[in-house]
C-alpha cells in the first residue's frame, strides 16, 4: 500500500510556511533542502521540515494539504507545536543515511550536507500523526 505525506516547510527565520503534498517524501524534502527545483519554496528558502502527516491515499492527503493552505496562521502554529513545540528540523531526524556503493560503505555526502543516498522513517516513527480533531474525513 502506497503512502501520501501532507507536510509543512518554514524558512531559518521560522517566518514563511510552505505546505505541500507528495508520495515521496524522501525524494521531495531532498529536492527542497537542495534548492534545486525552482519555485516558491527556493525563493523563500524554506527547507526546515517541521510537520509531517502520513495518508493511505492521495485524496485524503490533497483534502488536508488544502485544509491546512486555508487555516489562520495561528491555527497552523498551534497545530506544528502541538507535537513540534520547538519547531525543530524533522528531516534530520526522519533521514537515516545509508552507506554510499560509490565510497565503500561510508556515509555519503552531496555539496549541501544531505546524503546522496537517503531513506526517511515514518511518521509514525516520529510520533507524528493527524490530529484526530482537525483531520479532515
Amino acid at each position: 500500500m502506497k503512502t501520501y505525506y501532507a507536510y509543512i516547510l518554514i524558512n531559518h527565520t521560522n517566518t514563511t510556511f510552505y505546505i505541500g503534498v507528495t508520495n515521496n517524501i524522501n525524494r521531495r524534502i531532498l529536492e527542497h533542502q537542495s534548492g534545486g527545483v525552482p519555485g516558491f519554496t527556493q525563493k523563500y528558502h524554506l527547507k526546515k521540515l517541521i510537520y509531517l502527516e502520513e495518508s493511505a491515499n492521495i485524496i485524503d492527503a490533497i483534502a488536508r494539504e488544502k485544509q491546512l493552505k486555508n487555516w489562520h496562521r495561528d491555527w497552523k502554529i498551534n497545530l506544528i507545536k502541538s507535537l513540534n513545540p520547538s519547531l525543530n528540523d524533522l528531516s534530520y531526524q526522519a533521514v537515516k543515511a545509508l552507506s554510499c556503493p560509490a565510497k565503500n560503505d561510508l556515509p555519503c555526502q552531496t555539496k549541501n550536507d544531505l546524503p546522496c543516498h537517503a531513506e526517511f522513517i515514518s511518521a509514525s516513527d516520529l510520533a507524528i500523526s493527524p490530529d484526530p480533531e482537525t483531520s479532515s474525513g
